[in-house]
């Protein structure tokens, strides 16, 4: 016979037949049977979720612009000898700052896979998926395994 058990040092005390575990496992995926109204939240909590990072991904580039226009004022103030060099030196600096925060934000929007991934996790199991395990020998590993 098969057992899984807790790996952590010093902890022997749960042991669960590898066979057991594999049939709770299979009836809990059983009882994941989505309905229409999951499918329409679902569809409806994606397309909020879509149009906010792209309000926000809008807000982001705009903002880049800005900050793009302000170093161009810039070096025309320093071309028409309105500041220093001094000055626009820290004018460049701030604004090259800046835009490289925007920059790093607009590709954090572009690329967050792991966040959308952990958003439908937590669409389809809100309380984790713990909270929806029917099998108590399940439950025992991983309160031993995760103290």
């Amino acid at each position: 016979m098969s057992y899984y058990f807790c790996w952590q040092k010093g902890c022997r005390d749960v042991g669960v037949r590898k066979k057991i575990s594999e049939r709770d496992w299979v009836v809990l995926l059983n009882t994941m049977q989505p309905d229409n109204s999951y499918w329409k939240q679902l569809a409806d909590s994606a397309s909020t979720r879509w149009r906010l990072e792209a309000k926000k991904e809008k807000r982001f580039k705009k903002e880049r612009e800005a900050q793009n226009a302000k170093y161009v004022r810039a070096i025309d103030a320093k071309i028409s000898g309105e500041i220093t060099a001094a000055d626009f030196e820290l004018w460049k600096a701030s604004v090259a700052k800046e835009v490289e925060r925007l920059e790093d934000a607009i590709k954090g929007i572009e690329t967050s896979d792991l966040d959308d991934k952990q958003a439908f996790q937590r669409s389809l199991f809100p309380d984790g998926i713990f909270g929806v395990i029917p099998a108590r020998s399940l439950k025992q590993v991983t309160a031993h395994c995760f103290k």
